[in-house]
């Protein structure tokens, strides 16, 4: 294999057949690679048949070892999971009624919903062991009142849901655990839901939009283009934060000025704020023109409508610069305030960083299914890990799960199965991760450190930070003139 001799099984399994077999263990995700079989007969001269076959290895995740921790490290007094769970109230019916009454399918707005910034919390917190986060010792298996059962009997009701309103809608679970790989390899996990959800490396979210001027404000948003087969149009969400000035692209308010932007030189550069809705071109065209006229990146409100941001129905693979959907009563007018009046406003755009394992985000529309993922383990231990699931409305259910070879799928936690990973609310990491001095070698720098923890990066003391595409540990990057900072934070 790859120019290499190796020793394969050998197994005569009939008269004409024999299979030959090879563990040629965990390969790097997309590495291309040669094999050949080289065999004879008994003649004499033996005839000798060479077959060469080549291969790339299908992408996957690794796990980053700086987030590990060794076996043994995990809190086994403390089995199972972190819950936090957040539920908003679905909007009163208006006239005109508004587009989204209920929460989206949006993990980036689920993320705002998780840090207060929607509403306030509605979910019954009675049972909490602090704030609103539940000690969940056992598995993650739940269901409403009006979900169907999907892998495995035994559902419970989801923590804290109903509310105190009675309503099983419009909530976010955010589930952090550790969980312990008992040795390094190639595993498999699964989830089942409704809606939309993120399993994550790590414990900590981060958010999409952020004004950074004249204030520092997050505003919750949609976006568009995601990773999912409902593309749609716009391109993908920055893995390092886009920072720009906002320009309002639509001042007069009415949307079908958008159609006409293509050629507005003032809007190169910016991210663009434009009014969507109207009939003479599509949300879509809209963020087309502003591309056009060199926008890095395009904000879409509906004016006068009161309701949650929601995304939008249009395709256009035109579209290649990240597009988000904000709502008027949730930040929109205050952006349209600033500029109308001559406030200068900058903004920063950027997607999680974090090791994302499996994701949907956005709306399934065809009820709970499983989404299944392998990735890689590069030593045993224990690794933390985060699930961000949401529920719009109606049946809901969620089921985390990690599939044998054979297929056999086994709830995270379920201490009855041999076979199960365990996972705990804590684990002993050790010290505080500590970042070393970095090291400058020619065009250069090398940045590692010490302990187990994420390393995050920002362009400002005050932010906002975001976890690095890159968990190396060491790492080595180009000297840039641009200022970037890292820090580590541990999980």
């Amino acid at each position: 294999m790859d120019s290499n001799l190796v020793s394969p099984s050998i197994q005569k399994v009939a008269t004409t057949n024999t299979i030959v077999q090879y563990a040629a263990g965990l390969l790097p995700a997309l590495s291309p690679h040669t094999y050949k079989i080289v065999f004879s007969d008994n003649g004499t001269p033996a005839d000798t048949q060479t077959n060469q076959f080549r291969f790339t290895v299908a992408d996957y995740l690794t796990l980053p070892g700086s987030l590990r921790s060794p076996l043994g490290s995990e809190d086994t007094t403390k089995p199972g999971f972190n819950v936090s769970v957040y539920q908003v109230d679905t909007l009163p019916v208006t006239d005109p009624p508004s587009v989204q009454s209920d929460l989206p399918a949006s993990i980036g707005f689920s993320e705002a919903v998780l840090a207060g910034l929607v509403g306030p919390n509605i979910a019954e917190l009675s049972g909490a062991a602090s704030g609103n986060t539940f000690a969940v010792p056992g598995v993650v298996n739940w269901i409403n009142s009006s979900g169907a059962t999907a892998n495995f009997p035994g559902d419970e009701p989801f923590p804290g849901i109903p509310g105190t309103s009675g309503s099983e809608d419009s909530f976010i679970d955010d589930v952090r655990t550790f969980v312990r790989f008992p040795a390094s390899g190639y595993y498999q996990m699964g989830i089942n839901n409704e809606d939309q959800f993120r399993l994550s490396a790590g414990t900590v979210g981060y958010q999409t939009l952020q004004l950074l001027s004249p204030t520092n404000l997050v505003i919750p948003c949609v976006a568009i283009a995601t990773n999912i087969t409902q593309l749609q149009f716009g391109g993908g969400l920055p893995s390092t934060a886009l920072t720009a000035p906002v320009a309002y692209a639509t001042p007069s308010g009415k949307p079908d000025d958008a159609c006409l932007i293509g050629t507005n030189s003032s809007l190169a550069g910016k991210i663009v704020l434009l009014d969507r809705g109207a009939t003479n071109c599509d949300s879509a065209f809209k963020a087309e023109q502003a591309q056009l006229a060199g926008a890095v990146a395009v904000l879409q409100t509906t004016p006068e409508d009161t309701g949650f941001p929601f995304r939008l129905g249009d395709i256009n693979t035109n579209v290649r610069i990240p597009v988000l959907v904000i709502a008027e009563s949730y930040g929109a007018a205050l952006l349209k305030s600033y500029l109308t009046n001559g406030i200068v406003v900058t903004a920063t755009i950027r997607g999680d960083g974090s090791p994302r394992i499996a994701e949907w985000d956005g709306p399934k529309g065809f009820g709970a299914v499983d989404v299944t993922v392998g990735f890689a383990v590069p030593a045993a231990g224990v690794y933390p890990m985060r699930l961000v699931a949401g529920q719009e409305s109606g049946a809901a259910d969620l089921e985390w799960f990690s599939i044998k070879p054979d297929g056999t799928r086994i709830l995270v936690n379920n201490t009855s199965n041999p076979d199960a990973l365990l996972a705990f609310r804590a684990r002993n990491a050790g010290a505080v991760p500590v970042l070393n001095v970095p090291t400058l070698s020619g065009a250069n720098v090398t940045v590692s450190w010490t302990g187990v923890g994420m390393l995050e990066e920002a362009t400002s003391v005050r932010g906002p930070w975001g976890a690095s595409s890159n968990q190396n540990n060491p790492q080595t990057i180009p000297a840039a003139a641009n200022i970037r900072l890292y820090r580590i934070r541990q999980q």
